[in-house]
C-alpha cells in the first residue's frame, strides 16, 4: 500500500502492507532497528491506517480506523527525510515491483507526531488550505485527476503501472 526505501536496495525506513485485506502489517526501520506493528479489522471495504513515530516519547503507533491497534518502544531517531515514496506499489530496485489492487485516498504526511484525537478529529475531513498548514509535509488527495502534492513543499508524484486516478 504505502513503501518507502531506497530504490538501490538500501533499507526500507517503511512498509505498511495488507496481506488480505482485512490484516494490515507495518515495518518501520527506526536507528536501524525494524519494529512490526500489526492491524486487523474484521470488516472488508475502506479503512483509515495511520502510523505515528514519536521521537519524544520514543513510541511508534498504528491506528486502524481512529483506535490504537499496536505500538512499540524505539531507541535512536526516526529519519528526517524519505529518499522515495510510493503510494500502492512496492519496488525493490532490482525490477521486482508488486502493486495494490485498491484504491487509496487522502495520503498525508506530517512533521509531528498526531494525537489519537488529531488523527479521529481529521481522517474522514479533507484538509481545507493545505498550504498554510506548516506542519503538514505532504498532501495527497487525488481529487484533481493528478497525484500533485498540495502541501507547500510541492512533492508531486507521478503515475506508473496501471494506476488511474478515479475522480
Amino acid at each position: 500500500i504505502l513503501w518507502n526505501g531506497d530504490t538501490t536496495g538500501g533499507r526500507d525506513p517503511f512498509w505498511l502492507y495488507t496481506s488480505d485485506g482485512r490484516l494490515f502489517n507495518l515495518r518501520l526501520v527506526l536507528n536501524g532497528a525494524t519494529v512490526y506493528l500489526k492491524a486487523q479489522t474484521h470488516t472488508s471495504g475502506y479503512h483509515h491506517a495511520a502510523f505515528v513515530i514519536d521521537d519524544d516519547t520514543k513510541i511508534a503507533s498504528f491506528y486502524l480506523d481512529g483506535i490504537l491497534e499496536d505500538w512499540s518502544e524505539f531507541t535512536g531517531t526516526s529519519p528526517a527525510e524519505f529518499n522515495y515514496l510510493a503510494v500502492g506499489a512496492y519496488a525493490d530496485g532490482g525490477g521486482t515491483a508488486d502493486f495494490m489492487r485498491g484504491v487509496i485516498d487522502e495520503v498525508r504526511f506530517w512533521n509531528v507526531a498526531r494525537t489519537q484525537e488529531e488523527i479521529r478529529a481529521d481522517m474522514n475531513q479533507p484538509i481545507e488550505n493545505p498550504e498554510l498548514l506548516e506542519n503538514l509535509v505532504g498532501y495527497w488527495n487525488f481529487d484533481d485527476g493528478t497525484a500533485d502534492d498540495l502541501s507547500q513543499y510541492g512533492n508531486d508524484g507521478a503515475l506508473q503501472g496501471n494506476a488511474i486516478i478515479v475522480e
